[in-house]
């Protein structure tokens, strides 16, 4: 079987490492990821291989050539390098092409920039077994969290994806290791235009899916090397089968040097007192007197003077840290950089430069500045974004940090005075601006950051931001590309009336208007007003407070579209409809107040009209709704909550019947219940809402009765 091996990736996440050395290139015990990918191969007797190449190509050819030149591997390779982007499988299609002339046969596809013994022998035969389109090397993980995981039955056929579940959704901790191979009739299903991505974009596309696509359980070695946390215990592990810590070729240790669990990869020096623990010194790198350099990461060629003291630190290329530096927690180091003696470093160093410790709060000014510069690099150069406030002190100034950070990074700021957040969202939608972020006195602050669209970031978009913010991989921009600011004026005018275009309101009746509404009154008036106002509408339901909702819909057999429960999620998923008539009214209800007035201008009549009692009283009356909160008492509380939830779904009281989405949730005849793990907690949630207190009640006892049951 012909081989492919994807080796494009660029690595943002391990930065400082990967801004000099492509993701395949980097070492784990002096030798290169992407050659310990080509000798499995080997041993498994595949001898035609082909890689793909996208950033820095030059220097992944290099290091197949110089290991072809010292016999460690012995395969001629291929190269297909990818000047556009065309995603995982655009790329494969791409290199069968280029490489291999359409040949009309399968091909195994694996990751440059992830490390396995995977034994690829028996891959293949339960893959000719089976003989499905695809066929997916699967590896249970601890932490589901961090991976697309699949779905699969008991013939060992996949029938569906999660990608990066929460821990409420955790029902699989089967990850895809992303080694695939693949059939001629898989590939077909390849677009020719733009890029196309195997997970998102081909396995979805799979007809009669668990009949089609296998899934191979492997208990083999898997580690993808997402981050720097992981590059370092990938290396860690291959440094046990060096008597607990590995030293390559010529090195310099001194012995009064103490080295613990930890790589010093070849040409290294480490001078007398010092302490290396749990770490990894890249190439060539110097390493002063009396240095401690714990859980840190140390690229080639940086030199670190005496008595430097790390921790959880990442020091980039060719980096020199000078005498008595303390670099703290988390801190990252570019390459080339000077750190001036005697100094406190923190955070993201691009720049030569001593700092000095500063206390961050919340909203201070480093992290306005830090977030600012991160949403403006997440929307791109040259777009622009409108910054304001609800008129409150605090709130104006945190603003005024927005408009400077986002002109930083070369966006085009537009400035205005105090509006309310739901004008913000209508001057992204009429196409203004390409982003927004409004700043609100509630809450002790809180900021809204918007998108095109005027929504607040789903999913996919907060996962990219936060990594910008993480990284601090900031757009850099002259101080002559810097765009004036622009201000804006009396939008709401215009607002207004875009609203009363869509809420005629003929009745006037206003006998709604005032009430206190719960948010399950909420969608189920905006439920009822849709089916009412837009025949072809769907009706869409947020994952909880959507009993009454629900039953509205179903009584007139109305189309429902489930969502996840976050707005920005919310937003996301009708984003997708909105070129259906009553889309956007509906997304005006939920997220508008004044457009939800309006709104309720209308529903009395229809009410009237019809004598609808039922519907009246799922508007009128608010649902019996509680919740509460388990207490994980587990020691190793991440592996167990995602265990918990997967034993929960086999359990009497959902193995019937449940769906997942954001949680997982349970249905009774008039009730409802939705069961999650907290994130950042050490606890689950239980929220009930039905028609009765005492059909609740009955189905919270059972719920709790089974969570505390898994959890003793």
């Amino acid at each position: 079987m012909k081989a492919i091996i994807m080796a494009g990736g660029e690595g943002t996440r391990l930065r400082p490492i990967t801004c000099t050395m492509p993701k395949p290139a980097v070492p784990i015990c002096d030798k290169a990821v992407i050659i310990h990918i080509i000798e499995l191969l080997e041993k498994h007797g595949i001898d035609e291989i082909a890689v793909t190449l996208k950033y820095l190509p030059s220097e992944i050819k290099k290091i197949i050539a110089s290991a072809l030149a010292q016999g460690k591997i012995k395969t001629e390779i291929k190269f297909c390098i990818e000047t556009s982007p065309l995603g995982t499988a655009g790329s494969v299609k791409n290199c069968i092409r280029e490489c291999y002339n359409n040949s009309d046969e399968d091909y195994l596809i694996i990751s440059g920039d992830a490390m396995t013994d995977i034994n690829i022998r028996d891959m293949i035969a339960f893959h000719k077994e089976k003989q499905p389109m695809a066929t997916i090397a699967v590896k249970a993980v601890d932490e589901p969290t961090e991976f697309g995981v699949v779905l699969t039955n008991d013939n060992n056929m996949i029938t569906g994806f999660i990608e990066k579940p929460a821990y409420s959704e955790a029902v699989s901790n089967l990850a895809n290791t992303g080694i695939y191979i693949v059939s001629p009739e898989l590939m077909e299903l390849c677009s020719e235009n733009g890029p196309c991505d195997f997970a998102k974009d081909i396995f979805t596309k799979i007809p009669d899916l668990s009949e089609n696509l296998a899934s191979y359980n492997t208990d083999a070695f898997w580690c993808d090397i997402g981050d720097l946390n992981s590059y370092r215990k990938v290396n860690l592990r291959f440094s046990i089968k060096h008597n607990q810590s590995y030293i390559g070729e010529n090195c310099s240790v001194s012995k009064d040097a103490t080295i613990i669990n930890s790589v010093i990869n070849h040409g290294c020096i480490i001078e007398a007192g010092s302490v290396i623990e749990n770490s990894v010194i890249m190439a060539n790198s110097y390493i002063g007197k009396h240095c401690k350099i714990i859980n840190s990461v140390i690229c080639p060629a940086a030199v670190l003077k005496e008595a430097v003291k790390a921790e959880d630190a990442a020091i980039g290329e060719k980096a020199t840290v000078n005498n008595c530096v303390t670099i703290k927690k988390g801190t990252k180091i570019w390459d080339n950089i000077n750190i001036l003696p005697e100094s406190i470093i923190s955070g993201v160093v691009r720049s030569s430069a001593g700092s000095s410790e500063s206390s961050v709060g919340s909203y201070s000014p480093e992290t306005i500045l830090r977030l600012g510069r991160a949403f403006g690099t997440f929307l791109g150069r040259n777009a622009s974004v409108v910054v304001c406030s609800d008129g409150s002190g605090s709130s104006e100034m945190i603003a005024a940090g927005f408009q400077a950070a986002l002109a930083s990074v070369g966006i085009s700021v537009k400035t205005l005075e105090a509006v309310p957040l739901p004008v913000v969202r209508w001057i992204c939608r009429s196409g203004i601006c390409d982003g927004a972020v409004h700043v609100t006195e509630k809450k002790d602050n809180t900021v809204h950051f918007l998108n095109g669209f005027g929504d607040d970031l789903c999913k996919n978009e907060r996962r990219k931001f936060k990594a910008l913010y993480d990284s601090e991989d900031f757009a850099t921009v002259s101080r002559h590309s810097i765009p004036a600011f622009e201000e804006l004026t009396n939008p709401e005018d215009y607002y207004i009336s875009s609203l009363m275009d869509i809420f005629k309101c003929p009745h006037k009746n206003l006998n709604y208007i005032g009430r206190k509404f719960t948010l399950s009154q909420k969608y189920a008036v905006a439920a009822y007003l849709t089916i009412k106002l837009y025949k072809d509408a769907p009706v869409f339901l947020p994952a909880f407070d959507s009993l009454a909702a629900e039953k509205i819909a179903y009584k007139y057999d109305r189309y429902t579209i489930k969502c996840s429960c976050k707005p920005g999620d919310i937003m996301a998923e009708m984003e997708k409809f909105m070129h259906i008539d009553g889309v956007y009214a509906q997304y005006l209800m939920f997220f508008d107040d004044l457009a939800f007035d309006l709104a309720l201008c209308c529903i009395d009549s229809y009410i009237s009209e019809e004598n609808d009692l039922e519907t009246e009283s799922l508007i009128k009356n608010p649902l019996f709704r509680s919740e509460w909160e388990i207490p994980v008492k587990n020691k190793n509380k991440n592996t167990n909550k995602s265990e918990i939830i997967k034993k929960f779904t086999n359990s009497d009281i959902a193995k019937n019947s449940y769906e997942i989405n954001d949680g997982i949730h349970i249905y009774g005849s008039d009730s409802a219940a939705r069961v999650c793990a907290e994130e950042e907690k050490q606890a689950f949630h239980v929220y009930v809402e039905s028609l009765s207190e005492e059909q609740g009640k009955e189905l919270a006892f059972d719920i709790l009765k089974t969570l505390e049951n898994l959890l003793t």
